[in-house]
């Protein structure tokens, strides 16, 4: 009801008044996305930057994450539009987080699905990153975690293309030069 109501309100122009319908729907169901950047979009319309970056804070945590291929596509989105909010803020290091946090994700799991892991080590006070690859024997993910990892990589790969991958990881890199 309150959904419909915030929708009515925003076609009707009202757009004040949608933001407090879209705040009740997200109150209500704090998972719903949609109601999410919506309300998000009117806050920023509304001149409230900060209650539109508020409306796109992250929705689960990291274990959700891991176990549920549905939480990590939402959240992706909802990434992406934090970022893009970000970015038109001229808010840069939120803005370059935002784009780490959702490579982070597709890494995560596809460094487990190529057998390797990312080692930090200091050696005369310089920090190197090492590439390692892990045998499978090493790796305490049993059947359903693996499966659920697939998922979750196939999920990540079709909410954006390679293309839009590497694109991001290239605005994180201009952005930080």
């Amino acid at each position: 009801v309150w959904l419909r109501h915030a929708e009515c309100l925003k076609a009707l122009g009202y757009i004040d008044r949608a933001a407090e319908s879209y705040a009740k729907v997200v109150d209500l169901t704090p998972l719903h996305l949609d109601a999410r950047i919506s309300l998000s979009t009117l806050q920023q319309q509304l001149g409230r930057p900060e209650k539109a970056l508020e409306a796109l804070e992250p929705m689960y945590d990291p274990d959700t994450l891991a176990q549920d291929a549905n939480a990590a596509q939402q959240e992706l989105k909802l990434l992406l539009h934090r970022s893009a909010l970000l970015f038109s803020q001229g808010n840069m290091y939120g803005y370059v987080d935002s784009l780490l946090t959702m490579l982070a994700m597709l890494l995560k799991v596809a460094m487990n699905r190529a057998q390797v892991c990312l080692i930090s080590s200091s050696k005369s006070g310089e920090r190197h990153l090492y590439l390692i690859k892990v045998s499978r024997d090493k790796i305490s993910d049993n059947d359903d975690q693996e499966t659920t990892k697939k998922a979750i990589f196939l999920v990540l790969t079709s909410v954006l293309t390679k293309d839009d991958w590497w694109n991001l990881l290239l605005k994180a890199i201009y952005a930080l030069c």
